[in-house]
């Protein structure tokens, strides 16, 4: 895999695991908590990956060299 694939397979294998926690978490959520809460319980989760993402420093796709 060249160092351009690398990014796009990453935010493709990101897109289908968080699609799928998604769904795995719904599902585990809704019966026992009913459609309200099970879905506050998703957007929590939402918003503390959307704030660590935030927080995180940005990581240089293409780093150039001698740059200071």
């Amino acid at each position: 895999m060249t160092a351009k694939q690398r990014p796009a397979r990453t935010r493709w294998t990101a897109t289908v695991g968080g699609i799928f926690c998604g769904g795995v978490l719904g599902t585990l959520l809704l019966v026992p908590l009913g459609t309200g809460r099970a879905l506050l319980v998703i957007a929590a989760a939402v918003l503390l990956l959307a704030v660590v993402d935030m927080v995180a420093p940005p990581r240089d796709a293409d780093p150039v060299p001698n740059r200071t």
